[in-house]
């Protein structure tokens, strides 16, 4: 029994501790990546530019929550725009996932803000921290 216990311990702590490497990120054209969730929200990552992101070493992200799974078009923006680093921002993510993007008004409008700023904000630490 004791054996038993320890063995779903090991496996749940891998699941909860499983992320992405950075080649797995990149070769993921999609860009859609499950991240921690909780009771209320399961939460996504949409990396809007996967494509370009090796050569600007920047992800641009949008952060959503779905509380529904069977309404997925119901979505709580967590983030609609964030700058981070890719070596940031792969620890967080989860597993890929092969749907899950949303309308990219919202972001798009916050991307263009980003760049109009003098000083451009990037996330370097880590991505819950910086949706805060």
């Amino acid at each position: 029994m004791m054996k038993t216990i320890i063995f779903i311990s090991i496996i749940l702590l891998a699941n909860v501790c499983a992320s992405a490497t950075l080649e797995e990120v990149y070769s993921h054209e999609y860009g859609v990546w499950s991240i921690e969730s909780n009771d209320k929200l399961s939460k996504r990552v949409i990396i809007h530019n996967i494509i370009t992101a090796k050569d600007d070493n920047i992800f641009h992200i949008e952060v959503v929550g779905t509380e529904d799974p069977q309404q997925p078009w119901r979505v709580t923006r967590l983030k609609s725009h964030l700058a981070i680093k890719p070596e940031v921002l792969a620890p967080s993510l989860i597993s890929p996932l092969s749907k899950g993007k949303v309308y990219p008004e919202h972001f798009n409008f916050e991307f263009e803000a980003w760049q109009k700023q003098q000083i451009k904000i990037i996330c370097t630490t880590e991505l819950f921290k910086c949706i805060k």
